[in-house]
């Protein structure tokens, strides 16, 4: 990497382009071994700014599975699946997706809404489908805790 992109003026620029890809004006790197040299000095840092279920380009470039592909709509999910997504940063995402869904519950949506907002927050269908199971046996219980309280103050 030439010494115009270490300069604290460009390094902004670099991690931008590590993070989005190159802008309008095209590359910050002369070359695709530029690209790789900055992604693996600054890559760890590009991805500590990234949120839960989220990869810049570099990484997508650089260290993803040949096989996986970029969808930013379906990207946690994607990534989630396919075990990326590990530790810390999997049980933040899933606490997140599990506020989203429980959301969707308090403020009264109809089983389409709910659909909708699922696919919206790029919910996995397989935590949906857990999650909506707990639910219901969750309802059971209670129902049964009720009914039994009630057989027994009467």
């Amino acid at each position: 990497m030439t010494s115009k992109f270490i300069s604290d003026h460009h390094r902004a620029a670099i991690l931008q382009e590590l993070h989005l890809g190159p802008n309008r004006m095209g590359s910050v790197f002369a070359d695709r071994e530029e690209l790789e040299a900055a992604w693996r000095q600054y890559g760890p840092e590009v991805m500590a700014m990234m949120r839960p279920g989220r990869r810049p380009l570099g990484w997508y470039e650089f260290d993803a599975p040949k096989t996986l592909r970029l969808d930013s709509e379906r990207e946690a999910s994607i990534l989630w699946r396919a075990g990326i997504v590990t530790g810390e940063e999997r049980l933040e995402l899933e606490q997140s997706w599990r506020v989203e869904f429980e959301q969707a519950f308090t403020r009264g949506y109809d089983a389409k809404r709910r659909r909708e907002r699922f696919r919206w927050a790029d919910i996995p269908h397989e935590l949906v489908e857990a999650w909506t199971a707990e639910r219901k046996r969750n309802s059971k219980t209670i129902r049964r805790l009720a009914v039994d309280t009630n057989e027994r103050t009467a």
